[in-house]
């Protein structure tokens, strides 16, 4: 009973996660009206399922200003020229001595590795922090649904390949993309 409880827990974590990422991911796309509808809802199913203080932070964060101010301060931020790239090869570390194309290929790797695609509706480049945090909640619903199964070798792969696209994308820039 108790180990039954354990489990079901863990897929309640790695599912309330996913959706927790998505719904951040969500926040990096351009302010549009479908766009803040779609976050709104986000983060009101976020705010009922355990996640209420978060949500509620990052809602009023979102939502504090108008729709024509928000936009605004999107694109000084994170329009062409803006004060802070959201793609990852615009940051760069010791550790991106090939260049960015080895890395957008890394990134690339990845996704087709778990049959992640980039939308064609409205495309970016793969190192984009919202496509990276969409593919990293993607790795966490894989592994909710490998520990539900109970598919070991499935949950270990998951495992190992979130923690080395944290380790050699998503957690090498988010803190910079976060400071600037």
């Amino acid at each position: 009973m108790r180990a039954r409880l354990d489990h079901d827990r863990t897929v309640q974590e790695l599912l309330g996660r996913a959706a927790w990422c998505r719904a951040v991911a969500g926040g990096f796309a351009y302010p549009e009206a479908s766009q803040r509808r779609a976050l709104i809802g986000a983060l009101d199913r976020l705010a009922v399922n355990g996640w209420r203080a978060g949500a509620r932070s990052l809602r009023g964060a979102f939502f504090a200003r108008g729709a024509d101010e928000l936009a605004a301060t999107y694109l000084r931020l994170f329009g062409p020229g803006g004060t802070c790239s959201l793609h990852e090869t615009a940051y760069g570390d010791g550790r991106r001595v090939a260049g960015r194309t080895r890395e957008l290929a890394d990134v690339s790797g990845f996704y087709r590795a778990f049959g992640f695609e980039i939308a064609s509706a409205q495309p970016d480049l793969p190192d984009h922090i919202g496509t990276e945090l969409e593919f990293y909640s993607l790795l966490l619903v894989k592994e909710a649904y490998a520990v539900a199964q109970l598919l070991r070798q499935e949950r270990r792969v998951t495992r190992r390949a979130r923690a080395r696209f944290l380790e050699c994308h998503l957690g090498r820039w988010i803190g910079a993309l976060g400071a600037a």
